[in-house]
């Protein structure tokens, strides 16, 4: 249960609540991204060494995404509190709201035995790197730095990884409700 990928995996647990404790704390800004690259990076690892080592389990599938939600909506959060940008307050309450809406479907999609149908796909995929490329380039280079380019494109990715959030929503809704209705039509 306790492989290699899912250890790493439980790294980001530890570093998720390090970037929640040192924003809060004046001069401690400067740690936060190389905590959330470090563990956009764990992220990256567990997931490779789980393909490459055969070591995918349904434990360590489970921790992934609850660390990764928990990495990314903590720094979308974290970062609207310190830049108080609309910019970034938009895109954190879609992608969080999205999460949880997510979660709902997940868990009707198990009640009704179609998990298989809400299984992570490209658009999923997409999506995450999107959010960790523009959280990277938004702790990287805050707004009060002269070179505001990078934080620029870091509020264009992430809001484009926004609408993408709820494109992959509103597509794993669609799937789910149309072979709901199959199933329903072959009952009969």
């Amino acid at each position: 249960m306790l492989n290699l990928p899912t250890l790493i995996t439980l790294t980001r647990f530890p570093i998720v609540l390090l970037l929640i404790f040192l924003h809060v704390f004046e001069g401690y800004s400067v740690y936060l991204f190389p905590l959330f690259l470090l563990g956009s990076l764990t992220d990256w690892l567990d997931g490779y060494l789980a393909r490459t080592m055969h070591q995918h389990t349904m434990f360590g599938a489970f921790l992934d995404q609850c660390a990764d939600k928990l990495l990314v909506s903590s720094a979308l959060v974290i970062l609207a509190i310190l830049n108080q940008n609309r910019w970034i307050t938009l895109p954190t309450l879609l992608i969080i709201n999205r999460e949880l809406l997510m979660s709902g479907l997940r868990h009707l999609a198990a009640d009704l035995e179609m998990s298989h149908i809400i299984e992570v796909n490209s658009w999923g995929k997409i999506k995450t790197a999107l959010q960790f490329i523009a959280l990277c380039c938004l702790f990287a280079f805050p707004d009060w730095l002269p070179q505001n380019g990078v934080f620029a494109a870091g509020l264009i990715i992430l809001n484009i990884a926004a609408f993408l959030a709820w494109v992959s929503l509103i597509k794993y809704s669609l799937i789910l409700w149309s072979h709901r209705f199959d199933e329903k039509q072959h009952k009969k």
